[in-house]
């Protein structure tokens, strides 16, 4: 199925994806066997989830980034300015203050819609990958306890893919509690500001800053369960209980 150009590259992107299948056929040699062929696809697959991890974490880590840039510099935000804690501000130093704090609290606000947009273009996808992790962890989990010691090929493998689908979870669940504890530090880093020197609305200002800044910044499965630590726990807790009732139920 072929498309015309005709309005730019956007009709150039869907051209492509519309035509990546023929290509990879074309890569696809015909003398493989099924067996090759599946195993591809499976390689295929893991590839596609790992890249969905990965950008879903290289965003997070990207906020994480924004908010620490963010810190510095509003531990910036009286460089150049005489402070003195015995007097107030002037009304010049007053007026640069109040500058660069509206920039600040721009960028501030441009970090929490981008938590906002993650969280909503992901929030399923993520409930999805944790609801099949549970499974996923509970079978090899079971698989491991039923293999025999004499093939230890089979043992390491299940092992170290028990592992890596923990390592997925887990990656996921530290980054967004990074984000999460990384959001209130703004709060902390605009106390230690020497804001008892300058004029009243700017102390309002900090102080609308820092109000907001106790809300973290949360990334949700599906609104269901935090990114977390403790929902890491959670997910292991649940899937040791499925594996015990498994257990049970084969004696």
């Amino acid at each position: 199925m072929k498309l015309f150009i005709t309005n730019g590259k956007k009709n150039t992107i869907l051209w492509l994806c519309l035509n990546v299948l023929r290509w990879v056929g074309y890569l696809v040699p015909d003398e493989l066997t099924a067996f090759q062929k599946a195993n591809l696809s499976v390689m295929l697959v893991a590839v596609t989830n790992c890249s969905l991890d990965i950008m879903v974490i290289s965003l997070i880590a990207v906020c994480r980034c924004r908010i620490k840039l963010l810190q510095l510099t509003l531990g910036n935000l009286f460089q150049d300015i005489d402070v003195d804690g015995m007097r107030l501000l002037s009304d010049d130093d007053n007026r640069k203050v109040a500058e660069r704090l509206r920039a600040c609290i721009i960028k501030h606000q441009a970090i929490l819609e981008s938590g906002l947009q993650i969280r909503t273009c992901f929030s399923y996808s993520i409930l999805a990958q944790f609801t099949v992790s549970i499974v996923i962890l509970c079978v090899a989990a079971y698989q491991v306890g039923e293999l025999e010691s004499d093939n230890k090929f089979r043992v390491l493998f299940m092992i170290a893919y028990l592992c890596s689908m923990a390592m997925q979870v887990f990656m996921l669940c530290y980054h967004g509690n990074c984000l999460s504890e990384e959001s209130v530090e703004i709060a902390d880093t605009l106390y230690e500001l020497p804001w008892y020197v300058c004029s009243l609305s700017i102390r309002k200002s900090l102080l609308l800053m820092m109000v907001r800044s106790r809300r973290p910044i949360e990334l949700t499965a599906g609104g269901f369960a935090t990114l977390s630590l403790g929902c890491f726990m959670s997910i292991i807790k649940v899937s040791y209980s499925f594996f015990t009732v498994l257990q049970q139920v084969e004696e």
